[in-house]
């Protein structure tokens, strides 16, 4: 499943004012907020609840979780379609899986960027 991170990133900075209680931590009606950008809410939440940070990230450190874990599916992406280019034997279909290919790629490279910036 393609995971639509940027979309998180940017509901995120959206309600960023709403996110995080001094104490505690992000709330989880703001991930549920923040996730009702997305196409698939609760995979969303369950994606960001996977990373026990989560539960006490303040707004840059759940920034930095959001774009990690795009990156981590991104790179999925990525070797799957590189893998399904090898095996491919329809020139056609190696084309598309390549290009799908090179659009991971690229987008891995700009979510690192991002990641660096966010640091």
């Amino acid at each position: 499943m393609v995971f639509p991170a940027f979309l998180v990133s940017a509901a995120f900075l959206l309600f960023s004012p709403f996110v995080t209680c001094p104490s505690h931590g992000v709330i989880q009606d703001v991930l549920a907020t923040i996730c009702s950008q997305t196409q698939n809410q609760e995979y969303c939440i369950g994606l960001l609840q996977s990373d026990l940070r989560t539960s006490s990230a303040d707004i840059p450190l759940l920034s930095l979780i959001s774009l990690e874990l795009a990156i981590h599916q991104a790179d999925e992406n990525y070797q799957a379609f590189v893998q399904y280019k090898k095996n491919s034997t329809q020139k056609g279909l190696s084309d598309s899986f390549g290009n799908s290919a090179t659009f991971y790629q690229d987008m891995k490279d700009k979510l690192q960027a991002d990641h660096q910036l966010s640091k």
